[in-house]
């Protein structure tokens, strides 16, 4: 067969973001959002237009563009800077918007509408160097427009980006003539932590004495007035990603590693204010000054390095920065042998800590040295590269079987693993709840025993993330106030980490304490400022059971806009457009649900359907959210009332949070071989992906077959006297 070629084209790019969008949401939601759309209408969209450009895609804040030439792409760029410049007039911090802007000239690969490849990696890192209001160009691009336009451009010279093999030459468009530069020249080869030396410091890392210059070269300061949240009444810190500078991509997974135990050390001393990490992630591969991010946090310490495995060495530097001062306070390198690796990232971990400590919170040093749990320094790595590929999981499934591989191999090494224990309980446990537990090809209650086993070898050594993962279980199986009492353990074990107050919140809307889920979501939000799309759910949900339906909207918008293959956040956005008679945007939105509940093999979102899957504390939220569901225009799909009593009848809980079904037995392969030779049938009721990955040999999906469950269906592959048998492997 031949393959069919790759089609490409030399393209003019351009990528565009919004400056600090995440603080804007977050201090005014509906007013950031309109005043975007109005900036896109009115300005932006028709300039797009106008030049001969097309929106390739959106991505919430950005815009990825092309046009037929870089000339058209740098006109329209500079229109747009200058509108925005007079659309901001007069506004305050809290109401500007403002773009950084990116322009390439490069090959692409074209998918459909969509491009991608090296020509549009470079225009976002070109966006990332941009100041805000201010356009960056490649040399390729300068070369096309140097003589057909008459704007200034300043060269900072070649610098290297993230994810690009060879350094890029960068050019700024310089809109009132100034020579100032964002980035200065020479900049390209010289990491941001690798500064003029100042002093010499002589350190003894694994019985290997190193010395090494540093320097105290002053930053601009970060201004308070400028913050975006105010400053935390006790120290706070931000640990930037640090640089994988082992020429290998693949190295990642390791410096990324160092920097999560780093974050989860840090966040236990006592004294501290801890910026999560999926904020801090939000720099990684772009060039930001410190000052830029103390800002964006609202935080007055930066943390930054970088970490260089080579062959059999190991080199890790770190630096600890004041934004108010704008003076480093604190920096260390540290060598070693790959062979010592494990004892080496323990010392180093501890030590960094410690030193941390001493420096913000005077006398209260008492952090633990970094957490590994085991001996074996293979194993660690292989829970890193496993926790790796879960963190990639939400976006490409596929990444839960190269997961548990790494997990596997950790416990095959030690065996009382309990960081690979707890690791595996959240593998299993999270692509259950999200419906991908068959790729591994486990059935659903299968997963879910294995999370709980995996959990409890885990927690003989109590840790924050097992006490988070065990509040989602007992939410999940409404056992509400047990939830909310492990979230609180978590909270206590790791008070810096927002999914204990996001997964405390959780149990709470279910248990109907939406005004307290709302509290500790604004505590989870202020710990992850620039990460805030994991809560938009939940406080749509919260603010749905408090009446406050238009910013349940708001958010609930932003959560399916979010992640517009996600089901189940359909249905709370549903009932509330109910409960204000929005009825076209209801109707558009159980049209996308069941599009995607028919992709996967499901029935149509029922109010039946409804009442037998949300479990609420109160039953007056329950009423509350099956009415909107009913305003909204949502199928019945049968007579809801008397289809409950009778579930109710048959279905029961155990204290365990169980199902069991009245009438219903276990039987194993043996059993199910001789009931299938006697004449029974076999329908199995479960979901179409849980079927396709495995069944009984002889039995037939009850969809796939004959699609809903009705006598007269039954009846044409079922013979009035043959003995039937329903298998649901769990609950359906």
């Amino acid at each position: 067969m031949v393959e069919a070629e790759v089609q490409r084209r030399l393209a003019a790019i351009v990528q565009a973001d919004v400056v600090g969008y995440s603080r804007l949401i977050g201090l005014d939601e509906e007013g950031t959002l309109a005043r975007l759309h109005a900036h896109r209408a009115e300005l932006i969209d028709p300039k797009i237009s106008h030049h001969g450009g097309r929106i390739v895609k959106t991505m919430g804040d950005g815009l990825l563009l092309e046009f037929p030439s870089v000339v058209n792409a740098t006109r329209c760029a500079i229109d747009i800077q200058a509108g925005m410049v007079e659309r901001n007039a007069g506004a305050g911090d809290d109401q500007r918007i403002e773009f950084r802007i990116g322009i390439n000239l490069g090959d692409v690969v074209i998918d459909g509408d969509d491009i991608y490849g090296d020509g549009v990696n470079v225009a976002a890192r070109l966006e990332g160097l941009a100041d805000p209001g201010g356009i960056c160009l490649s040399r390729a691009a300068r070369d096309q427009v140097q003589d057909r336009l008459d704007i200034g451009l300043e060269d900072l010279g070649e610098i290297e980006v993230k994810n690009i093999a060879r350094p890029v030459q960068v050019f700024r468009v310089v809109f009132d003539g100034s020579a100032v530069a964002n980035i200065p020249k020479g900049r390209a080869r010289v990491p941001r932590y690798a500064i003029a030396a100042a002093a010499l410091i002589a350190i003894v890392v694994a019985g290997t004495a190193v010395w090494f210059e540093y320097g105290a070269t002053d930053i601009d300061p970060a201004s308070i007035d400028r913050m975006a949240h105010a400053l935390p009444d006790k120290p706070s810190v931000a640990v930037l990603p640090f640089d994988n500078l082992s020429g290998d991509p693949e190295q990642d997974y390791f410096a990324d590693g160092m920097i999560d135990d780093l974050i989860t050390d840090l966040s236990k001393v006592s004294g501290l204010f801890v910026i999560a990490r999926n904020s801090s992630f939000t720099y990684k591969g772009k060039a930001v000054k410190v000052q830029q991010v103390a800002e964006d946090l609202g935080v007055r310490y930066v943390v930054e390095g970088s970490v260089r495995r080579v062959g059999d060495t190991v080199r890790i530097n770190v630096q600890l920065i004041d934004a108010l001062s704008g003076h480093h306070v604190w920096a260390e390198r540290y060598d070693g042998a790959m062979a010592d690796i494990f004892d080496l990232q323990d010392q180093i971990t501890g030590k960094i800590v410690t030193a941390l400590a001493v420096e913000l919170v005077p006398g209260k040093a008492n952090a633990a040295p970094g957490y590994r749990g085991t001996s074996n320094p293979a194993a660690y790595d292989a829970v890193l590269r496993g926790r790796n590929y879960l963190q990639l999981s939400r976006n490409d499934p596929d990444n839960y079987t190269l997961a548990r591989a790494q997990f596997e191999k950790a416990l095959d090494l030690d065996p009382n693993y309990g960081r690979a224990h707890l690791a595996m309980a959240a593998l299993y446990w999270f692509s259950s709840l999200r419906g991908e537990n068959t790729r591994m090809g486990v059935a659903f209650q299968e997963s879910v025993d294995l999370a709980k086993s995996h959990l409890e070898t885990g927690m003989k050594t109590p840790s924050a993330f097992g006490h988070r993962i065990r509040a989602t279980m007992y939410r999940w199986e409404s056992q509400f106030d047990q939830a909310v009492a492990e979230a609180d353990r978590a909270i206590a074990l790791d008070p810096n980490n927002p999914e204990g107050y996001g997964a405390k919140a959780s149990a709470q809307i279910f248990a109907g304490q939406a005004a307290l889920a709302l509290k500790n979501l604004d505590i989870s939000d202020r710990l992850e400022p620039e990460y805030l799309s994991p809560n938009w759910i939940g406080r749509g949900m919260a603010n749905l059971f408090l009446g406050n339906d238009e910013k349940a909207i708001q958010t609930l918008e932003l959560a399916v806009s979010a992640e517009p293959e996600t089901e189940w956040t359909y249905q709370w956005l549903i009932a509330a457009y109910g409960h204000l008679g929005r009825m076209a945007e209801a109707k558009t939105a159980i049209e996308k649900m069941n599009k995607i509940r028919k992709s996967k093999g499901r029935h149509p979102y029922t109010l039946e359907f409804a009442v037998g899957r949300v479990r609420f504390k109160k039953d007056s939220d329950k009423e509350l959210f099956l009415l909107g569901l009913k305003k909204a225009g949502v199928e019945p799909g049968g007579d809801v009332g008397s289809t409950k009593r009778a579930l109710d009848t048959v279905v029961s809980r155990t204290t365990e949070g169980r199902y069991e079904v009245k009438g219903a037995t276990t039987i194993n392969a043996e059993q199910a071989e001789t009931l299938l030779n006697q004449g029974v049938a076999f329908l199995d009721m479960r979901s179409t992906r849980s079927w396709r990955a495995g069944h009984v040999t002889g039995a037939f999906h009850y969809r796939e077959k004959f699609g809903e469950i009705t006598e007269e269906n039954l009846a044409k592959f079922v013979k009035k006297d043959q003995p039937v048998l329903f298998y649901c492997s769990g609950f359906t």
